[in-house]
């Protein structure tokens, strides 16, 4: 087979080309910054790079995540309401947290605003209130994010940004890399209105 002819390079080419870009583009650096605790430098230069390469390929979202690894596919069947899941989502964290006293008073007030305002296409508001709930970033992406589309990581892409880290700070970056994404994704879909609000000064 000719060089014209082969298969696109992935494994190791490719996180070299993934690391490159984080750093040129997403101005990874591993220290504290504007989403909290240094724990979210890798998720805030995927951010970055996602929003960057949006930007670049006039908002295809598949040409901006090609370089991830990732790609999502739009759900054709059960399409959710986001209104009613984000409702359900919440319910279901106020029974998690009966016994936190200021943590459930937080989310019954949400639970109340998101039902008695059914305009509401937002998900800022969960993000502060996950945040002074102190929960993670990591968990508010995981609990309140919500994308129109399904996303499908074809190759498996590692964000091991620095050497010599403990085992759990490894463990962590790989997560940020589709915590970021979910992220960038949320802004680009207009479901997170005002992300350097939405996603400052968490925890870990």
């Amino acid at each position: 087979m000719d060089k014209q002819h082969q298969p696109p390079q992935v494994g190791h080419d490719q996180q070299a080309i993934l690391q490159e870009a984080l750093g040129r583009d997403g101005g990874y650096k591993f220290a504290v910054n504007k989403w909290g605790s240094c724990q979210y430098s890798g998720a805030l230069a995927v951010y970055n790079l996602v929003t960057m390469r949006l930007e670049k390929y006039g908002n295809d979202v598949n040409k901006a995540l090609e370089i991830f690894g990732v790609y999502v596919e739009p759900l054709t069947r059960d399409i959710p309401d986001f209104h009613e899941s984000t409702l359900g989502t919440i319910r279901e964290e106020l029974e998690n947290f009966r016994d936190w006293e200021e943590t459930y008073k937080d989310l019954l007030a949400l639970h109340l605003e998101f039902k008695n305002d059914e305009s509401i296409d937002i998900l800022d508001k969960c993000f502060q209130v996950a945040r002074n709930c102190s929960c993670d970033l990591w968990a508010a992406v995981t609990t309140f994010g919500w994308l129109p589309v399904k996303m499908v990581q074809k190759t498996q892409l590692s964000l091991q940004m620095e050497n010599g880290l403990p085992r759990i700070n490894q463990v962590i970056q790989d997560e940020n890399l589709l915590t970021g994404i979910k992220c960038a994704l949320m802004v680009h879909y207009g479901y997170i209105q005002n992300p350097d609000e939405a996603f400052a000064d968490f925890d870990t």
